[in-house]
């Protein structure tokens, strides 16, 4: 489901909550006598943002949580609101900050959930319901969340096992055509050799005995025909189709597959094209997407950015987060950090990786355009 199917799908549902809430606030609800016009209306207002908050749920999860909580408080002060569709809105919109959100800045919103006392509480028991209905649903959320992580972090590793699964078949492919080679090597050197010998032989003989002469000539057709029988098979082993490499023109793709997993991440490309050396955009791409592997799974699900543009005669990319920052990635024991320079380094670029100046952390790469073949 693409972002502005689920975008669309969210205005739908939370206008139907709107329109139950209000049902179910001039109709299905009773209002106190003491309740003057203006109040009822005010109320009736508020009603109306917590549950219209939940169309954009995915997009502010912290944001449209808390506004919730504001305008059932406001509205509480005015009258008591006991209200089936700003129960179910409270709900979805405290899982959304657990999947969505950063774990501790989602607990805010849980605390405001929590404050803003809905259902209203007239005993201990509705208390205890009411509390176990909101944290039940932020640790819905928190399991989505773990799971989509758990998921891109699966995905990413099977992307890294084929990866290796193919280049140890292209190490076994150069080596087998390293062995073709020599034997071609082989086949030409001793065909030529033996070619001029017998056209020595044929000239030094060609007046005196013409019947040797004859026979030499005879022997380097002969040899010629063998060894471009050999030529010919040692050729046809060596067709080995080229495998194609990932480059920037896949970034795209990339980006919308982190955020089908529940990752922030807004891409904005200048300058890159199909002409750009392939080496260069394979690299930047590989470094992509281990950088936004890195957000997912040590910066708590922080928004991302990608950013890749041509500055005379190079390529920048540059992969930041609004997480904790290096601190978080210290505490990997991977090795995606030390690939990403070692991987730069091969392709004659250089690599700023450490934390951002605003907060975060980032992968600044400069790759030179000439370096590419």
């Amino acid at each position: 489901m693409g972002e502005a199917t689920r975008l669309r799908t969210d205005i739908v549902f939370a206008a139907t909550l709107t329109a139950v809430g209000q049902w179910e606030f001039w109709f299905g609800h009773e209002l106190t006598d003491s309740a003057t016009a203006a109040k009822r209306a005010a109320a009736a207002v508020c009603v109306a943002a917590a549950t219209a908050a939940v169309s954009r749920r995915r997009q502010y999860p912290v944001q449209c949580t808390l506004l919730a909580a504001a305008a059932l408080v406001l509205a509480s002060g005015v009258m008591a609101v006991d209200l089936v569709s700003v129960l179910v809105a409270q709900l979805v919109l405290t899982y959304s900050a657990a999947v969505y959100a950063p774990t501790r800045i989602a607990t805010i919103a849980l605390v405001a959930t929590a404050a803003s006392d809905l259902p209203p509480a007239s005993d201990g028991a509705d208390v205890a319901f009411s509390s176990a209905l909101v944290l039940g649903a932020f640790a819905a959320g928190l399991v989505v969340r773990r799971q989509r992580t758990l998921a891109l972090e699966l995905a990413a590793a099977n992307t890294l096992l084929v990866e290796e699964r193919e280049l140890s078949s292209r190490l076994a492919a150069d080596a087998e055509r390293g062995r073709i080679s020599r034997d071609l090597h082989d086949v030409v050197a001793h065909s030529l050799g033996s070619i001029v010998v017998q056209a020595e032989l044929a000239q030094d003989t060609l007046d005196r005995d013409p019947l040797t002469s004859r026979t030499a000539i005879a022997a380097i057709a002969q040899t010629a025909r063998d060894s471009l029988t050999d030529v010919r098979r040692i050729l046809g082993a060596m067709r080995i189709a080229s495998e194609p490499t990932p480059t920037l023109v896949e970034l795209p793709q990339l980006v919308e597959s982190y955020r089908a997993a529940g990752l922030k991440v807004d891409c904005t490309v200048h300058g890159v094209d199909a002409q750009l050396p392939k080496q260069v955009t394979c690299t930047a791409y590989l470094v992509a997407r281990e950088a936004l592997t890195n957000v997912l799974r040590h910066a708590d699900g922080a928004a991302a950015k990608v950013d890749v543009d041509i500055i005379d005669d190079h390529l920048q990319l540059l992969v930041s987060d609004a997480g904790p920052g290096r601190d978080a990635y210290s505490m990997s024991s991977g090795h995606g950090l030390v690939g990403i320079r070692e991987r730069v380094a091969l392709a004659g670029g250089t690599s700023d990786i450490g934390n951002a100046d605003g907060g975060g952390f980032r992968v600044l790469v400069t790759l030179p355009l000439q370096s590419g073949v």
